[in-house]
């Protein structure tokens, strides 16, 4: 199970209202806590980076934007 609160919730809808009719993308991130449990403590958007034609059904999210991402997390 992931938990995610209300702030999480609302930045993925922005992002996701934002980028419509295409599909948006990103990285949850969090932690896990002494029972295993994943929780999210930051929304990390990611720009689409599938081509244009195919975006609004398809999402792609570059090697480089994932290691950016990553980083950011530590």
């Amino acid at each position: 199970m992931i938990l995610l609160n209300e702030r999480e919730i609302s930045e993925i809808k922005t992002h996701g209202e934002r980028t419509y009719p295409n599909e948006c993308c990103g990285l949850l991130i969090g932690r896990f806590d002494e029972s295993g449990r994943k929780t999210v403590v930051e929304i990390f958007s990611i720009e689409n980076a599938r081509e244009e034609a195919a975006r609004h059904n398809r999402s792609l999210i570059t090697p480089q934007d994932l290691m950016r991402g990553e980083r950011y997390a530590r």
